[in-house]
């Protein structure tokens, strides 16, 4: 189990240190021991869990993530588009849509990926990427985003899950 330090912690969660010791207090995350130099060490597992599955961090926090869609007509583009926001709004996160219609590998429009991609590296506190479509780009974010540790990945096309609040 790897340990970390307090600055560390509000680093990943993006919160100051009243809150990480409000959290604390009030039995949300642990202290896994405090060493000699009165510093406190924190499981840094149960910390990337607290981000990912805690309804008490989502409320702290809006979450960013990306939606890149992938459409075939502008009518599953508006469908999809409604679904997804939907999903955001129940999930507190905000979203950023990135949206093309499918016009085919060979005229795949780099700009939209460009964008998506500048995107991801620009921000910080990215949680995760909805996608749709299966074209090489996709897979591209895709990758990036499964590499991420702390991020999730979910495929618009399926049912999406609702975290309970």
């Amino acid at each position: 189990m790897a340990g970390i330090y307090l600055r560390a912690v509000m680093n990943l969660l993006d919160l100051s240190e009243s809150a990480i010791n409000k959290l604390v207090a009030e039995g949300h995350i642990n202290c896994i021991q405090s060493n000699p130099n009165a510093k406190r060490v924190f499981s840094e597992e149960e910390i990337q869990e607290f981000k990912q599955n805690s309804n008490v961090y989502r409320s702290l926090k809006k979450q960013k993530v990306i939606v890149y869609l992938r459409c075939s007509t502008q009518e599953q583009e508006r469908q999809v588009r409604r679904k997804v926001e939907s999903y955001c709004k129940q999930n507190n996160f905000k979203a950023t849509i990135v949206s093309e219609l499918d016009r085919g590998q060979q005229e795949t429009s780099r700009e939209s990926y460009k964008f998506a991609i500048n995107y991801i590296f620009e921000q910080t506190g990215i949680a995760g990427l909805i996608y749709l479509g299966n074209t090489d780009d996709v897979t591209d974010l895709k990758q990036i985003f499964q590499s991420k540790k702390g991020s999730f990945v979910y495929n618009a096309n399926e049912p999406l899950t609702i975290y309970d609040k």
